[in-house]
C-alpha cells in the first residue's frame, strides 16, 4: 500500500497534510528561485504530485554553472578520475 504522505481525499476533495502543504507551497516558490520558470497546471495527490513547468529563454546574460545542485559536468568528471 502506498502512503499517503501528501494528504486525503475527503468528500471527493483533496486535504493536504503538513507535507502536503509544504509541497504545494515550494511548488509556488519555484519562480522567486528560477525566474525563467513559469508554472502551469499543478495538482498535490495524497502520495504524489503533478505540475508542469514552462523553461523560457533568458533574457539578457544566461546563467552558467549551478545554482543549486552539482553541475553535470564537473559530476562525470569526478566519476571518471576513480
Amino acid at each position: 500500500m502506498k502512503i499517503e504522505w501528501f494528504g486525503n481525499v475527503i468528500n471527493g476533495k483533496m486535504q493536504l497534510s503538513e507535507i502536503g502543504q509544504i509541497a504545494s507551497q515550494m511548488w509556488y516558490e519555484i519562480p522567486v528561485h528560477f525566474p525563467f520558470i513559469d508554472l502551469d497546471a499543478f495538482v498535490v495527490m495524497p502520495n504524489h504530485i503533478h505540475g508542469i513547468i514552462v523553461i523560457n529563454r533568458f533574457v539578457g546574460t544566461p546563467i552558467v554553472g549551478a545554482l543549486h545542485a552539482t553541475p553535470l559536468l564537473n559530476l562525470l568528471s569526478y566519476a571518471g578520475s576513480s
